[in-house]
Parts: C-alpha cells; structure tokens; sequence
C-alpha cells in the first residue's frame, strides 16, 4: 500500500447524543428473518429479496441535539450546485462483510469500508486480503475487552495514530475481541496513517456528505 502524504477525511463525525446501534444491542449474531429475537418489521430494519434482515437505524435515548467537535470542523467546503440527484459507491467498496456477534460497527465502517476504499483509490489493486483493511485492528484495542460499541471518532484518531493493519496480517474475528496487535502488524498499519479527518458543520451535512461521497467517485474514476 502506498503511504499518505495527503490525506483530508470529513466524516459525518457530528455525533447524535443517543448513539444506540440496533446491531450492536442485538449479540446473537443471526440474520433469520426467522428468529423470534429479531422484528419481522421495524422502521429501522429491512429485509433483502434473499431473506436477509439488515438494521438501517439508531435507537434514539437522548434528544436528538447534535454533539460538535468545534476545534476540528469541516470549513470553507465547496458545496457544487450540480450534484446528481443519485450515485453509489457500492460497487467500488470490498465485499459486504459479518461483523458477528460483536459491537464493531464503527470499526467495520471507517476501517474496513472507507479506509480500505481509500487505499484502493491510491493502489488501484483488486480487493484482497492484502489491502482489505482489518477492523479488529482498531476495534480490538479500543473495546477495552467488553466488545461493546466504539465511535467513530476514537477510530479515526487510532487510524491517525497508528493506521490499520490488513486482514492477510491481522484477520477479523467475530466472537472475541481481546487479541492484540504485535509488533509486525503494527509496523504494516503505519503505511495507512491518516494525516487528519474532520467533522461536519452540522449545518448543511447532508449536502456535505453528497458533496464529498460524489467527490471519492471523481477521484477514483
């Protein structure tokens, strides 16, 4: 993998105060639209032509109130006034996988999903697990051995500290997270270090997130 020498990642980091992720509460690690312990229909699941049940939303116990990090906000982006009304990343992503039956959302989004896409916009190599980035890499050492839910936050500033380790040196494990990284696979992760990411306005993020997802899809393609 190539070293940053650049790199600027604005997420949507403007954290709702009642951060509960469905998946994260649900630890049986099934996907049975069958099974009694997941809700046939909810607003916040839906369930693929293939039977497949997917959580879409947040269980909200706060009110609502945006949290900002106003010492590292998102500032001056050009929003452009002819964005398309539709485009997907999916395809460009690596392959859909099964973060079990452990709390590692945040982990599996920013170190598997985005870094590991961030890293193929650089390489331009086909997905492997040599460049498929591991999200027990940062999940395990931030969980503090409880495997409950990490933010995305905490993940972006271990990523700028350390980076992430592929799946070929550190493989994801679904049902425990107490394995640490060694010396090797820390070593790998320094060549994926991030040099900052920042946080929305909370403003206009809607906008801000098409601007910068439509934005990775120019820079690729």
């Amino acid at each position: 993998m190539k070293k940053l020498q650049l790199l600027f990642l604005a997420i949507g980091l403007s954290l709702i105060s009642c951060y509960t992720d469905r998946d994260d509460i649900n630890t049986s690690g099934s996907n049975n639209p069958e099974s009694p312990e997941i809700p046939q229909e909810t607003e916040n699941q839906f369930i693929s032509e293939d039977g497949e049940v997917y959580a879409t939303g947040l269980d909200c116990e706060g009110n609502g109130n945006y949290t900002i990090d106003t010492e590292n906000l998102l500032e001056a982006l050009n929003i452009p006034e002819d964005l398309p009304e539709s485009f997907d990343l999916s395809e460009f992503l690596p392959p859909v996988g099964n973060q079990g039956e452990l709390g590692s959302c945040a982990s599996w989004a920013t170190s598997y999903y985005m870094k590991s896409f961030q890293e193929k916009i650089e390489s331009d190599l086909a997905y492997s697990e040599a460049n498929i980035l591991s999200p027990s890499y940062t999940y395990n050492q931030l969980t503090t051995d409880d495997c409950g839910g990490t933010s995305i936050s905490e993940t972006l500033a271990l990523i700028k500290n350390q980076g992430v380790a592929a799946l070929d040196i550190f493989p994801y494990t679904e049902d425990e997270c107490s394995t640490q990284p060694g010396e090797a696979a820390i070593e790998a992760a320094k060549q994926t270090r991030i040099s900052d990411y920042k946080a929305l306005s909370g403003e206009n993020m809607v906008a801000e997130i098409k601007t910068f997802a439509f934005q990775s899809r120019l820079t690729r393609y």
